[in-house]
C-alpha cells in the first residue's frame, strides 16, 4: 500500500521491503505494489514490480474509488492465477 507515509517511514521502506523484495527473489511471494496516494514509487526499487491502480494512478486520484478497487481486485486474480 504505497503512499508517502509508507515511504518515509524507516521501518516499512528500509526494513520490510526490503524483506519482501528478498522473500520474492527466492520465489516465496509475489510483491504486488497498491498505490494508495500519490508518491515518488516509481523512483524505488518498487518499480520494478506490476502496480495497481495501472498508470500510475493512484487510488485517490480516482473520482469513484471502486473503479480503482475493481481494477486492483482483477490485477491481483490475474496474477494469482498465474501462481497455480
Amino acid at each position: 500500500m504505497l503512499s508517502s507515509d509508507f515511504l518515509d517511514s524507516y521501518y516499512c521502506y528500509d526494513i520490510e521491503m526490503k524483506k519482501a523484495i528478498e522473500r520474492e527473489k527466492r520465489g516465496e511471494c509475489k510483491i504486488i505494489p497498491v498505490i494508495v496516494r500519490a508518491c515518488m514509487w516509481d523512483e524505488t526499487p518498487l518499480k520494478n514490480f506490476l502496480a495497481f491502480p495501472k498508470d500510475g494512478k493512484s487510488i485517490e486520484q480516482y473520482e469513484r474509488k471502486d473503479d480503482a478497487y475493481l481494477e486492483i481486485a482483477k490485477g491481483v486474480r490475474e496474477i494469482v492465477q498465474s501462481m497455480e
